[in-house]
């Protein structure tokens, strides 16, 4: 088989091509699968090959119970504005969808641990879970430092994962929104973001049914410019409703969260729907021996390529369950952990030891005739 299989003029083909070149020459009793477990063990092909079964990994449930009690960040990176911005942090709660965001200068550890304190501790609330990549930025004493102090919980992604940070669609909706307006000077992406987080907080998202500011205020906010507020005169001060009326306004709102709830179950489950199509439901247990996935990049001045690189390297232990879709894993050479998307693993095969039931067992040597007869 391995002549079959391993060497140059057999190129390390799949199952079917090994046993046709197999089948040429030899027979024995259970040949197709003892060519089926050669191949599928073949450390070189584990190595080289993608798996073609698809995608791995359904959608998990995220269950929010109340507004800012789960929030998301991440940075955007845009040219250097003239104000001197160049990164945009991003925070979004996932209950109302409301949007915060500060441009600033660099992207550093100091500037997203300020930047949460400005625009969600001390402007909302004090959130359970901060979720958000791994990058430096996100990841660090600082941010550490203040997640600490209010006893916040963070939560990363694991990398090369974006899909799986949930301020990606208000990323791709901002970034649309500021192309819109910024013309051909890019240099003026900041410029308007104030109008920006009006417009996307004000708006009614699909997945909630009300807008992020009605869920956070009680009310529609009116609008910057309304021809409403410039004909009609205000009928009632704040001061002359009746307590009552307030009272009742606030349990309207605790129902229409409840509803919100419902409102984000269905919209996981149709988003369930439409990602899990296709996709694998795999799973690893701790102590399971798995090859991960690489993310090389090519180095002209070593003279390597990414394409010609190895697509899995390992193989190593899950040491870790997370989640069904996120597992904790050795790195292959100096065994420290890491954070690994379900998509990024793939079950290794242990080689046979040795080949010595098939070197016992009673094969024929087909001859050129055999075939035909």
């Amino acid at each position: 088989m391995r002549d079959a299989h391993d060497i140059t003029s057999a190129g390390h083909l799949g199952i079917e091509k090994t046993f046709d070149r197999v089948k040429r020459e030899y027979y024995w009793r259970g040949m197709y699968h003892d060519v089926y477990e050669y191949v599928r063990a073949c450390d070189t092909c584990q190595r080289y090959k993608i798996d073609q079964t698809g995608p791995r990994g359904l959608m998990g449930r995220r269950v929010i119970e109340r507004p800012w009690a789960v929030i998301a960040c991440d940075l955007m990176e845009f040219p250097l504005s003239k104000s001197q911005n160049k990164y945009l942090i991003v925070f979004v709660d996932l209950f109302t969808r409301w949007v915060e965001l500060k441009p600033v200068r660099r992207a550093t550890g100091k500037a997203v641990a300020s930047a949460l304190e400005e625009l969600v501790l001390f402007r909302w609330e004090t959130p359970d879970f901060l979720i958000c990549d791994n990058g430096k930025e996100q990841v660090n004493k600082d941010v550490t430092a203040v997640l600490d102090a209010y006893g916040i919980r963070q939560v990363t992604t694991a990398p090369y994962t974006p899909r799986m940070n949930p301020t990606e669609r208000a990323n791709r909706t901002l970034r649309t929104m500021i192309a819109a307006y910024v013309g051909a000077n890019h240099r003026d992406w900041d410029k308007h973001l104030h109008e920006l987080r009006h417009a996307i907080n004000t708006a009614v998202q699909s997945s909630i049914r009300v807008s992020p500011a009605f869920l956070n205020y009680g009310r529609h906010p009116r609008p910057v410019k309304s021809l409403r507020r410039e004909v009609e005169a205000p009928t009632v001060e704040y001061w002359e409703v009746d307590e009552t009326v307030w009272l009742e306004r606030l349990s309207r709102l605790d129902a229409i969260r409840d509803l919100v709830k419902l409102h984000l179950d269905r919209a996981h489950a149709r988003q369930a729907r439409h990602y899990n199509r296709g996709r694998k439901d795999v799973r690893f247990a701790e102590g399971d021996i798995v090859m991960r996935r690489t993310h090389h990049l090519s180095v002209g001045s070593d003279g390597f390529n990414k394409k010609l690189g190895s697509r899995y390297e390992g193989p190593v232990k899950v040491l870790k369950v997370l989640s069904p879709s996120v597992y904790v894993v050795e790195t292959p050479n100096d065994k420290r952990v890491a954070k690994v998307d379900v998509d990024d693993l793939k079950r290794y095969m242990q080689p046979r030891k040795t080949d010595t039931h098939i070197a016992c067992a009673e094969f024929t040597i087909m001859s050129s005739g055999s075939e035909s007869e």
